[in-house]
């Protein structure tokens, strides 16, 4: 039986390379769509108190198919902007997917 959701929105690249720890309690998963307060979000939780054990944070940058092309392209340099983020703070428990043209 084929399941035509997943044909439509699953992803069969893996996007997520890291090992996550064996006592993970804990995945937040955040929604970007044109989120230009992102960094500042992510510098929230990374400030905050951490939870007693391993936590992983999913950032999903999306946007649908038909979006305008100045969204799509806004989209794109927020997620680019974010990987220098991720990059020059050396985080290894924040992850960025890319869900473009859903």
């Amino acid at each position: 039986m084929t399941n035509k959701y997943l044909e439509r929105y699953a992803y069969t690249d893996q996007q997520i390379f890291a090992e996550c720890d064996a006592d993970l309690n804990m995945i937040i998963v955040i929604p970007a769509r044109v989120e230009s307060a992102l960094l500042s979000t992510l510098q929230s939780i990374l400030d905050a108190d951490p939870p007693k054990k391993s936590y992983e944070v999913l950032v999903v940058f999306n946007h649908p198919l038909g979006e305008k092309t100045n969204l799509k392209v806004e989209n794109e340099r927020l997620f680019q902007e974010g990987l220098e983020w991720l990059k020059e703070h050396s985080i290894k428990h924040i992850h960025f997917i890319k869900a473009f043209n859903l």
